[in-house]
């Protein structure tokens, strides 16, 4: 049913709400994507972040960061649905956890035919939120105590250094 309605959409550029027609049936509504309840935190603390330094006028800029975090909403629940490990378990683990992600990444953008996931600026956020729980602050208090404006382009050693503290 979900192909069907994409064809639909695509073809006549129109939707139509399928929810009442999923009750019908007796399935469940659509609920959007379902990534890992730690993937969605994640995914959602980094858009907040970004999202919060915006100025009114950055609806180009807005609309990006939440197609991203859809993107990385929606490869997460790629990842549930296929068994696989949560993106935040192994976003900055060891080497071999961070190649299997990647290696699932690649697989989920051949599955879908199109990319619209980075890993990159999720790894950055997790280095920086870990460094903040090391120094034992919150992100907030950790940027303005080290005068950070957290871009998520950030240089690392921050991260490092913090977690060697």
């Amino acid at each position: 049913m979900n192909a069907d309605y994409a064809a639909f959409s695509k073809a006549t550029k129109r939707t139509a709400p399928l929810d009442p027609f999923r009750e019908y049936l007796g399935l469940e509504p659509q609920q959007g994507f379902r990534p890992y309840d730690d993937d969605a935190s994640l995914i959602a603390g980094l858009a907040n972040e970004e999202l919060s330094k915006l100025d009114s006028s950055s609806q180009n800029r807005r609309r990006t960061i939440q197609s991203t975090a859809s993107a990385q909403r929606k490869f997460g629940d790629w990842l549930r649905t296929e068994g696989k490990a949560s993106i935040a378990s192994r976003i900055n683990g060891n080497n071999e956890q961070q190649r299997s992600l990647d290696a699932d990444y690649r697989a989920c953008a051949e599955a879908n035919r199109k990319s619209g996931v980075t890993l990159k600026k999720l790894r950055q956020y997790v280095q920086v939120v870990e460094a903040s729980r090391a120094l034992g602050c919150t992100l907030s208090s950790a940027k303005s105590r080290l005068g950070l404006n957290l871009h998520l382009d950030l240089d690392t050693k921050f991260a490092d250094a913090a977690v060697r503290k």
